[in-house]
């Protein structure tokens, strides 16, 4: 994933016009504004938008793996998050990494 992350960013960069805010294009996104909201800790306000962030990303993952969980069976949503979140991760690093 760190290398469709990467891929991501390059081609973002080739054609503007392609970024959509969609999960495999916002995640990363809100990546970069997570850890710049880590950084800037020392402002609640900052912190306030990060958990207020960080929530709602939680909230979504949730909702995704109960879903899968439903339609698939109760195992699936238990491992769901940690899958979601190595996915999220391994893109949002690759693109950071081109990006940086």
């Amino acid at each position: 994933m760190a290398r469709y992350g990467q891929g991501r960013c390059r081609l973002i960069r080739k054609h503007p016009d392609g970024l959509f805010f969609l999960a495999d294009d916002s995640c990363p996104i809100l990546g970069l504004a997570g850890i710049g909201g880590m950084a800037s800790f020392h402002s609640w306000r900052v912190a306030e938008l990060f958990l207020a962030t960080l929530a709602v990303y939680f909230g979504v993952v949730l909702l995704f793996s109960l879903g899968l969980g439903v339609r698939h069976g109760w195992r699936h949503s238990l491992w769901a998050p940690v899958v979601y979140a190595c996915f999220h991760l391994g893109l949002g690093a690759g693109f950071i990494k081109s990006f940086l």
